[in-house]
């Protein structure tokens, strides 16, 4: 006889105490949906002479067909009524735990398990093959009484000789276990017990286009298996719906500007452009001070390298910031130039200038607040998302502690997803939303300006290489314009005085770059070294 359809599940697992116990009876509704999901009802009285405080459950997620070849089912939307339970599992099965508490499990007790399962339907083309088993061995116990229905859709009238029944793998009549068809379903009754070892197998041919399989997607069937996973697009969609109304920037004008915003300081042009305090913001700050002439640097030989030498910078204080300066400015020049010391060498910050920037980045955050560069409130969503992220990302670390791996990862998810939103959250003003375009303006000439413009530029005002220097370094493109600078400079700035000797070599553009790279390494080293 040919099958078509193969449906696999076990109905009754075992209970997890060595008591002596038994299943009087076994009430199991199988219902068969179009899209070839099988909804599960059963109803099994379980009866203890002696108190358990527990029942498990096992239902295995993998099966064979009368051929012997293996095929996953997925087992998912589990409920066990009336009852708590917790649900486990492993490779080739789920685990049912039931508990009853302190006052245990004694004398007769009904649970009602509802689930549903997929991946049993298989198509051959032809026809369909339904199978189901019961396996009284999966009890230690044997099972006195069974009934089930199995309703098909449709209202299909299955034929009496696509009906296989098999006990211990042999053929037996439909009346020995009263199996009857009527429109819609087929009913089976078995009133004597089933011994421990015993197993009983039905089959059942269904014809091509009464069910559909494959509608349901593998993902699809994942996620109803794993409905953790669903938890990172809920936070994702409830974030980007905030994000949306109180985050999102308006669309911003692209029109090349040749110079950076008068009213911003590259630090704070930095933090807008990003909206976020770093070292490179921090940095340019000594640029532009350079270029203002209130420090001077000067490249040295390190004296503590021997074999191969290194270099080192001394910066010099030449006078003191303008009263006009800002806070975060303040801290760093006075944490570089402490109890009027005028000369430092930057390899001596190494140790405990850490806390200076780390005081100067926060200071750089407070006094972005007190500006007119963002939206009220958008800032504090997103500290919100942040602190939410560390809070779901401490949880997700305790799962993965205990080897919840599915909710350690769903919840590792979510963390990075508030996280991400808590970057880009702050929404800018209208004063930030257009200085926001000149930096983006600004930064597009810088990488896309061909070299006979700038030599025209430079030619109206040598300075404009010192000008632009600090915000290319807070918009991360100075060492692009370097290149673009080469060669148009026979004398280094005042503010920097280099190891060599040989002025005809000296190509100030590639000299600032390198310069600027060292301050990146040590201030770098300095960020990781709390």
């Amino acid at each position: 006889m040919k099958r078509l359809l193969v449906f696999f599940f076990i109905l009754f697992p075992a209970i997890c105490y060595p008591a002596i116990y038994s299943v009087k009876e076994c009430n199991i509704d199988i219902s068969v949906k179009k899209n070839a999901e099988i909804y599960i009802k059963e109803d099994v009285t379980y009866s203890f002479p002696q108190k358990v405080t527990e029942i498990k459950r096992i239902i295995p997620l993998i099966a064979k067909d009368l051929k012997g070849k293996s095929f996953r089912i997925f087992l998912y939307d589990i409920e066990v009524l009336g009852h708590k339970y917790t649900i486990q599992k492993g490779e080739f099965y789920k685990i049912i735990l039931i508990r009853s508490g302190q006052e245990g499990f004694l004398g007769d007790v009904k649970v009602r398990f509802h689930y549903k399962i997929y991946g049993t339907i298989i198509d051959l083309k032809d026809f369909l093959n339904l199978y189901f088993t019961i396996r009284a061995y999966h009890y230690d116990s044997s099972i006195d009484r069974i009934t089930f229905f199995i309703f098909l859709p449709d209202n299909f009238i299955a034929k009496e000789e696509d009906l296989l029944l098999m006990l211990n793998d042999r053929e037996v009549s439909k009346e020995l276990l009263n199996v009857s068809i009527d429109r819609g379903y087929i009913y089976g009754k078995v009133e004597k017990p089933i011994p421990k070892d015993g197993v009983i197998d039905f089959y059942l041919n269904l014809p091509v286009g009464l069910i559909k399989p494959g509608r349901l997607t593998e993902i699809e069937l994942y996620l109803k298996e794993k409905k953790v996973y669903l938890i990172p697009l809920f936070v994702f969609l409830t974030a980007f719906i905030i994000w949306w109304f109180f985050g999102k920037d308006e669309t911003t004008a692209r029109v090349i500007h040749y110079k950076p915003p008068k009213d911003l300081n590259p630090a704070i042009a930095g933090y807008l452009f990003n909206d976020r305090a770093d070292n490179r913001d921090l940095i340019s700050l000594i640029f532009y001070w350079a270029k203002e002439g209130i420090i001077s640097i000067e490249e040295v030989d390190d004296p503590l390298s021997i074999i191969f030498k290194s270099k080192d910078y001394i910066i010099k204080r030449e006078k003191l910031l303008p009263l006009s300066a800002k806070p975060f400015e303040w801290i760093i020049f006075n944490g570089l130039f402490p109890y009027n010391v005028k000369v430092i060498r930057l390899s001596s910050l190494k140790d405990n200038f850490y806390q200076v920037m780390e005081q100067a980045r926060k200071e750089l955050e407070n006094y972005i607040h007190s500006m007119d560069l963002y939206r009220k409130g958008s800032r504090e969503i997103g500290k919100v998302f942040k602190y939410l992220s560390l809070a779901v990302f401490s949880m997700a670390v305790g799962f993965l502690f205990f080897k919840q791996w599915d909710w350690g990862i769903s919840l590792s998810f979510s963390s990075a997803v508030l996280f991400l939103f808590s970057l880009i959250m702050p929404k800018k003003s209208s004063y930030g939303k257009n200085m926001y375009e000149i930096l983006i303006g600004f930064k597009d000439f810088l990488e896309k300006v061909e070299r006979p413009r700038i030599e025209k530029m430079i030619s109206k005002n040598p300075e404009y290489f010192n000008e632009i220097l600090p915000y290319a370094i807070a918009l991360g493109v100075a060492d692009k314009i370097s290149k673009k600078f080469d060669g148009l400079f026979s004398k280094p700035p005042d503010w920097l005085s280099t190891a060599s000797k040989d002025r005809s070599l000296f190509n100030f553009p590639l000299i600032v770059d390198m310069v600027i790279d060292d301050f990146f390494k040590l201030f770098l080293t300095i960020s990781t070294s709390k």
